[in-house]
């Protein structure tokens, strides 16, 4: 013979069950600490969107840049798509600009500008973008001319990481042409007697 008394204790332990859960739930401790983890989370999320742009446009974020990006994320985005919305506007590649003229003389490609905004995308910051750059193969070969036109020889591990590093770290390259022309090599070189 069957037990029949199972259903009925097992609807009994869900009952009681559900009620502790419901009373978890809508007690006022529980709604406090659900409206200080909301509230948290909010102005994490503000931290996250201000500092993504400002790492990527190099510009502190106004209000309305955040409450914008804050509405997206209501809506669904998530913080990669929030970058790839920031990479696509115009304050971002014209961060990006200066940092190649700065290093290499020039403007940035239509190609090289989608390597670096897609970069960005990625998480490179505006200061990682331009360390980037300034170890480059065009920075380095840039430096070694330099170093043939002023010293007449061509520069030395040591000599490119130093400029490299000054590159990276805002110095534009006629700052570092200016730096090699005035150094002692240089001006032991000029006091030299001509053969």
């Amino acid at each position: 013979m069957a037990y029949t008394g199972a259903p009925y204790a097992l609807a009994r332990c869900y009952e009681t069950v559900k009620q502790i859960f419901e009373a978890m739930v809508e007690s006022p401790e529980r709604n406090i600490a659900y409206q200080q983890a909301q509230a948290t989370a909010r102005i994490d999320l503000e931290s996250n969107i201000a500092r993504i742009y400002q790492e990527m446009s190099g510009e502190v974020a106004t209000p309305g840049i955040v409450s914008t990006y804050l509405a997206a994320a209501e809506q669904g985005w998530n913080l990669r798509r929030i970058r790839e919305d920031i990479a696509n506007r115009p304050e971002v590649k014209q961060a990006i600009a200066p940092t190649l003229r700065d290093i290499s003389g020039r403007s940035p490609t239509e190609t090289e500008e989608a390597i670096w905004i897609v970069s960005t995308i990625e998480g490179f910051t505006l200061e990682r973008v331009r360390y980037e750059v300034a170890h480059s193969q065009e920075a380095a070969e840039l430096i070694n001319q330099i170093y043939r036109e002023i010293l007449d020889r061509d520069v030395d591990p040591a000599g490119l990481t130093t400029w490299t590093d000054a590159l990276a770290t805002d110095w534009t390259l006629e700052a570092v042409r200016e730096a090699i022309a005035t150094s002692e090599e240089a001006e032991a070189q000029r006091q030299e007697p001509k053969q």
